[in-house]
């Protein structure tokens, strides 16, 4: 597997390795997310699409990383655009 995974790096991705570590791929998360906001809405071009609406008080750098998991269940538990 390990030649497969080199030839894929550097001649599929182009990424030029000055080492490769196998990490740990099995990653067990439970993940309960309550948004603020969450609004199924039909616009007048008639699609179905959902709003979602988070208020933070203080900058917080990671914010990106929570609004990915936000979206990513949404998408996958309502099945419209988010």
């Amino acid at each position: 597997m390990r030649d497969i995974v080199d030839v894929l790096i550097s001649r599929v991705m182009k990424i030029d390795v000055v080492s490769v570590t196998i990490i740990e791929s099995k990653m067990q998360v439970t993940d309960e997310r309550e948004a603020d906001f969450l609004l199924k809405v039909v616009t007048a071009q008639g699609e179905t699409i959902i709003i979602h609406i988070e208020f933070q008080l203080t900058n917080d750098a990671d914010m990106v990383y929570r609004m990915l998991r936000y979206w990513c269940h949404m998408t996958q538990i309502h099945k419209l655009p988010v």
